[in-house]
């Protein structure tokens, strides 16, 4: 065998006194090691979208309501941010100047709502628009529809 090899013929004497070879690990070789496991694979993340790519709503009402669903698996905890961009619909004059904020959906749940909340101006204009977008989610990734529009139907 070669010095290489993990395994080498040595001599040994029998109680007898004949010589009979013996394989025996090699002179500083190691044992096996097992073969790498595999690494599971990483688990699979729920994702968070909304429900609808848009909405409609009244001047008079006193908030937009986004529902946002939250698909399979449902394990842990995740959390999304959330922020309201002015369309024709203008931020502090038509809905809440701040409108942002994060929604945690708890282990299990599938569902959430955001309340934008919106400002009667008493002027008739016509609708107006303006759209709630999804971000930087954790524990969770976003789904096909990451932002929605609200149409705000003029009652005036």
């Amino acid at each position: 065998m070669a010095d290489n090899e993990p395994f080498a013929l040595s001599d040994a004497a029998s109680p007898n006194g004949a010589k009979t070879a013996m394989l025996s690990p090699a002179a500083g070789s190691a044992p096996a090691a097992a073969p790498p496991k595999p690494s599971a694979p990483p688990a699979p993340l729920s994702e968070i979208s909304f429900e609808s790519g848009s909405i409609v709503t009244t001047e008079g009402s006193v908030a937009a309501v986004f529902l946002i669903k939250r698909s399979q698996p449902l394990r842990g905890r995740a959390r999304v941010q959330w922020v309201a961009t002015s369309g024709t619909a203008d931020a502090g004059i038509d809905f809440a100047s701040s409108a942002a904020g994060s929604v945690e959906f708890a282990d299990g749940q599938a569902q959430r709502a955001i309340y934008v909340p919106l400002r009667n101006d008493l002027l008739k204009e016509g609708d107006e628009t303006f759209t709630v977008t999804l971000k930087s989610p954790q524990n969770a990734r976003l789904g096909a529809i990451a932002s929605a529009e609200a149409t705000i139907r003029d009652d005036d």
